[in-house]
């Protein structure tokens, strides 16, 4: 896991795609701390971490949730929703194009979570499993900040 100070945090940056309903999503449109988790069907530890993840969006409303759904098919991921529901909207991105884009974030593996700032920049990023407790702490910094 790696946390940037407010004061080293590079430009904001959007995250924007069609979602597996295939509705235009983009982080333009959420409002103030925004976490996004990259994830697949078939990978094991994106199951691990979903509940902790439900739960952690769940207690906090005021936080903006987005699954970027990577490596995956249409299909799988519709499917894994029907059995691991979210309340929050999720981008399909099947060739990892979305991340790819944003600089010092290549090759990144799955499951990847980023939590932007209150300004979209790129205070967090977990690679591997979030484990609840470890993201309320950086959404309570982020709140205080």
């Amino acid at each position: 896991m790696v946390q940037i100070a407010a004061t080293k945090r590079a430009a904001p940056i959007t995250i924007s795609g069609i979602s597996l309903d295939g509705q235009r999503i983009s982080s333009k449109s959420l409002d103030g701390i925004v976490v996004v988790n990259a994830w697949a069907s078939w990978c094991r530890t994106c199951i691990l971490e979903w509940r902790d993840l439900q739960e952690v969006a769940r207690d906090n409303p005021d936080v903006e949730f987005l699954g970027l759904n990577e490596s995956d098919s249409k299909q799988a991921a519709l499917k894994f929703l029907t059995t691991h529901p979210t309340n929050y909207e999720h981008i399909f991105d099947p060739d990892n194009a979305i991340l790819n884009k944003i600089k010092d974030l290549q090759s990144l593996s799955i499951p990847t979570t980023l939590i932007l700032d209150k300004q979209h920049r790129i205070a967090a990023r977990i690679l591997g499993q979030v484990y609840r407790g470890k993201l309320q702490e950086i959404l309570s910094n982020l709140r205080a900040e």
